[in-house]
């Protein structure tokens, strides 16, 4: 399933664990290319890949912040925390 499709369904814990562990696997990317990056500044394909890991970035920055308002309108009683308290 989709994280959109447990939007539409109004599966809002397995929306947001689905969100969480693809953002957390986004963050772990980024720091490795970016580690990677300044260990040796003169790898060419160690910038090529921070260069796009930098452009990516305000892309999944937006994404961060746009999810919880598709997933969670106003209104909706639930939280990220009551998400994962559920899911567990």
């Amino acid at each position: 399933m989709t994280i959109d499709t447990a939007i539409d369904r109004g599966d809002h814990a397995t929306a947001m664990a689905d969100w969480d562990a693809l953002r957390r696997h986004y963050d772990t990317w980024s720091a490795l290319v970016h580690l990677r990056f300044a260990q040796d500044t003169t790898d060419a394909q160690a910038k090529a890949d921070r260069d796009y890991a930098d452009a990516l970035a305000p892309e999944a920055a937006e994404l961060e912040t746009g999810l919880p308002e598709s997933a969670f309108p106003v209104g909706c009683p639930w939280t990220f925390d009551q998400a994962m308290q559920d899911d567990a």
